[in-house]
């Protein structure tokens, strides 16, 4: 399991991973896609950045992170990366604010984002190409 420590927290809110991982049931087999998020607000040869919106309960789209990225929290709240067998990898609870950077040494990696909160969590992510 990855040690997940790169967070820094710019707007004096809090960001706490609040357990580790644990097993969910075995999901089907699903594709991994290279999009990030729900849409795309930038792209150029030096960065990608992209919106993801998570609905309250509902879990965003399997996804491959190939290159170091950050994310920004623009709307926080409770969430989980889930991996593609359903394995919860970690747990947040994310403040507006926060920044989360994933170096080289933490990709490739694929999961998807399971909003476990009553509002709605929206990220800002810009991957380094």
């Amino acid at each position: 399991m990855r040690q997940r420590t790169r967070f820094e927290d710019t707007s004096g809110g809090q960001l706490a991973i609040l357990r580790r991982a644990h097993t969910a049931p075995t999901l089907p087999p699903v594709e991994a896609s290279e999009e990030l998020g729900n849409k795309v607000i930038l792209a150029n040869d030096r960065v990608r950045i992209w919106e993801h919106r998570v609905g309250p309960g509902a879990t965003g789209h399997l996804h491959l992170h190939r290159r170091p990225y950050f994310s920004v929290v623009v709307r926080g709240g409770t969430g989980e990366t889930v991996g593609p067998d359903g394995t919860v990898l970690q747990s947040f609870d994310l403040a507006p604010g926060s920044v989360l950077w994933y170096g080289d040494d933490e990709v490739p990696e694929t999961h998807a984002f399971r909003n476990t909160d009553q509002e709605e969590i929206v990220i800002v992510t810009t991957e380094i190409m």
